[in-house]
């Protein structure tokens, strides 16, 4: 499903084999003009044929709130967040090929009470944020069985990352190369 500039909400859709994203939002040159819904989808095996797929992917402007989603089996990112708005709340996402959830240049994103597990290759991570974030929170999410927990890579202000529960990784379970990063229990 791809969308350019528009409101939108999908729910309770079944979203497999796809040759590339599973849902696509981006804003045209305009940006800034994407909101929407995504809930209670299930959505797997996005790529093919080694052509990386995302599950869902959300560009350049809006605000959304992606919840109650099963992510699985992408050959890229289960949810990357790049220049957008987001509430990220209560999906699993287990066995993406790369990363669980990616922000990468990003503002005003909550990551909160979802379940995150086997992104086992050992550069890979349950939450990654990449490049200049802010106004992070990331609270109360199960995180487990991958190669980090949660990892900053870049500049970052205001990321809060409060209350997680992060078992049994092949590294380290939290990381932070520069940035601005408040990890509490």
């Amino acid at each position: 499903i791809t969308e350019e500039g528009t409101t939108g909400h999908i729910r309770r859709s079944v979203i497999t084999g796809c040759g590339q994203d599973g849902i696509y939002f981006a804003s045209p040159l305009t940006g800034n003009d994407n909101t929407g819904i995504i809930e209670e989808n299930d959505i797997d095996l996005s790529g093919r044929d080694r052509c990386a797929g995302t599950g869902i992917a959300l560009l350049d402007g809006g605000t959304f709130t992606v919840e109650r989603n099963a992510i699985t089996h992408s050959l890229d990112v289960g949810i990357v967040v790049q220049g957008t708005s987001a509430l990220i709340r209560d999906n699993l996402v287990v066995d993406n090929e790369r990363s669980g959830i990616l922000l990468d240049n990003t503002g005003d994103v909550t990551i909160e009470e979802n379940t995150l597990s086997y992104h086992t290759r050992i550069d890979q991570t349950g939450i990654i944020l990449k490049n200049a974030n802010s106004n992070i929170v990331i609270r109360n999410n199960m995180i487990s069985d991958s190669g980090f927990g949660i990892a900053q890579q870049g500049t970052g202000s205001n990321i809060q990352v409060d209350r997680n529960l992060v078992t049994n990784m092949i590294s380290n379970g939290l990381l932070s190369i520069a940035g601005d990063v408040e990890f509490r229990n």
